[in-house]
């Protein structure tokens, strides 16, 4: 069992991974200096810091969203995000932790996105994602098919986070405070001031990147989902800002009209021009059916890979030599760091009788199991590509996503010789990030993903390093980069893809200024800022140990392994 000095941790490290891995670095050497045995360390600063009423650092960063067709080739469209600084993300998991007990912050039933926890010693500050996502989609399935001639009005709310105002967010927070109990009305001005700074650094609207921001969003649409949930009972759905009803098919004109005056009345704007109308088979055929056919899949397959190392680890070379030999990309060290952890033993032993079966299995076993995999993916693709191209704009999104999924998995089940930039991508524009990605796979050159800030730079990277390539090659860009592409440079670096000499020439922002050092014994300017701070947790660090943190784990209570699987997974997240 965790102390809470490593539950606080871990749901930082679990929180900033996939927003801004600077952060996530940062934790990392927290958690290389806290004192051996040490529980309640971290958790007694952050007292101290919230009593006091210091303040908080945050950085402001791009993260890609997407990409327009324009005449001059593509138009990358980026996301205004927010990053707490490491000490500032384990504020935030305690603050998050105190919400989280506390029933006056607890949310709707009719919420399928974000829930809490189901543990004050969970490794993250919500419950896994797409766990609410696939109840969500099962429940609007057996909605539809409760009665005769039922739809499903399928609508979102435009531009949320950033239309929510500073002034309606605290108000609804502290209405909720006041509400609370005499003892947790005590953390009440900690709170306020927490989130208020957040807000303020933010700008407008509620910031992206910071895990709050889901509670938040949570907190301002209170009205909505007391509102339609008291309407449409069961009916309603929400996940993020995306908000589903199920009605009679004769109803669903009346149906949208609720929604639009309700979301108006408390403040924002429907997405009307992606509003849709949907019935029990469209819902099952984009929602519901399976990527691949038959009852395997890449994500059991990597379970289960993970689940044989543990038990022959020293199977693990001449397995990744096999695989690579047999056109696959699976990155076995990735999995073999996963399956030592202590608390992967923990969950092993709970998989006894699975485990057991894994036992007699052999490397030969697996090489057969992934190629048969890949012949499935390769079908399932080639099929989604001949399919009609779906012209309403939410069918298309769930089309392209459905593309998007099997994609990711292929990155593992291809050799990087196979990746051509014709096909697929063709045929499905969109996938800008995965053909940026296919083609630096297949060159062994980075700028090509320099755009993609996100899990673009750090894909690469996985794939790259675990397949026994040195460093990949920085062609010198012609132009300046932009604050995404530099953030890029940055990711890279950290998990040394990159030399440090690559960048001579480049003008460099302080923190890849800070990155980029071999090792650093002082502090080059203490200002207290966001970038003040890694450095002074870097202290003492050599480039090489600050490349194993960024390309290992900290332990099994961390969420998703392989960095591609998560490329632009916008049906989940908001």
């Amino acid at each position: 069992m965790f102390g809470i000095d490593q539950t606080l941790l871990i749901r930082a490290l679990n929180s900033t991974r996939q927003v801004y891995f600077p952060t996530y670095v940062g934790l990392r050497l927290i958690g290389n200096q806290l004192p051996p045995g040490e529980n309640g360390y971290l958790q007694q600063l952050i007292h101290r810091r919230l009593g006091t009423g210091d303040a908080w650092r945050f950085k402001k960063f791009k993260l890609y969203k997407g990409s327009k067709a324009s005449p001059q080739g593509n138009e990358h469209v980026y996301r205004d995000c927010l990053a707490p600084s490491p000490l500032t993300a384990i504020a935030e998991s305690f603050l998050l932790a105190l919400l989280a007990a506390n029933p006056v912050f607890s949310v709707s039933d009719r919420v399928y996105s974000y829930r809490w926890p189901p543990s004050s010693r969970s490794g993250a500050s919500y419950e896994f994602f797409g766990v609410g996502y696939r109840q969500r989609n099962t429940e609007i399935d057996a909605a539809l098919n409760n009665a005769p001639n039922q739809v499903a009005v399928v609508t979102d709310i435009k531009s949320f986070y950033p239309s929510a105002r500073k002034d309606q967010v605290e108000s609804s927070l502290k209405s909720i405070l006041d509400k609370s109990d005499k003892d947790f009305r005590t953390w009440g001005d900690s709170i306020l001031a927490f989130y208020s700074q957040l807000l303020t650094s933010g700008g407008d609207g509620i910031p992206v990147g910071p895990a709050s921001g889901h509670v938040v969003g949570h907190l301002v649409l209170q009205g909505v989902d007391s509102e339609l949930s008291s309407k449409y009972g069961d009916k309603y759905f929400r996940y993020v800002d995306d908000i589903v009803v199920v009605c009679h098919a004769d109803q669903a004109g009346r149906v949208k009209r609720d929604i639009q005056r309700c979301i108006e009345q408390h403040g924002f704007l429907l997405n009307t021009d992606k509003t849709l109308v949907i019935n029990s088979t469209d819902w099952h055929h984009n929602i519901l059916r399976a990527d691949v056919s038959g009852n395997d899949s890449f994500r059991s397959f990597t379970s289960d890979l993970t689940i044989y190392l543990a038990l022959h680890p020293a199977r693990a070379e001449s397995l990744r030599k096999m695989l690579i030999e047999g056109g696959l990309s699976v990155p076995i060290g990735r999995l073999l760091a996963l399956s030592s952890y202590p608390r992967y033993r923990y969950f092993l032993s709970r998989k006894l009788i699975h485990s057991v079966g894994l036992a007699f299995s052999t490397n030969e076993d697996f090489l057969q199991r992934g190629l048969r995999l890949k012949g499935m993916y390769e079908e399932a693709l080639l099929a989604l590509l001949n399919e009609p191209p779906e012209e309403l704009p939410n069918l298309r999104r769930w089309q392209t996503q459905r593309a998007r999924r099997i994609i990711n998995s292929l990155f593992y089940l291809r050799s990087f010789g196979e990746w051509e930039t014709q096909g697929a991508f063709e045929v499905l524009p969109e996938l800008v990030e995965q053909r940026a990605l296919a083609q630096a796979l297949k060159s062994g050159v980075v700028n090509p993903i320099l755009p993609f800030y996100g899990r673009g730079p750090a894909a690469f990277s996985e794939l790259w390093s675990e397949h026994g390539h040195q460093s990949a090659t920085l062609i010198q860009p012609a132009t300046s980069l932009n604050s995404a592409e530099l953030d890029a440079l940055i990711t890279l670096r950290l998990y040394g893809t990159l030399p440090a000499d690559s960048m001579e020439g480049l003008t460099k922002p302080r923190l890849l200024t800070v990155v980029n050092q071999s090792t650093s014994s002082t502090r080059t300017e203490p200002d207290l800022s966001f970038e003040d701070e890694f450095e002074s947790l870097r202290l003492g660090t050599s480039d090489q140990e600050v490349t194993e943190l960024a390309r290992t784990r900290y332990a099994y209570s961390e969420g998703t392994v392989l960095e591609a699987l998560s490329l632009l997974s916008s049906e989940y997240r908001s």
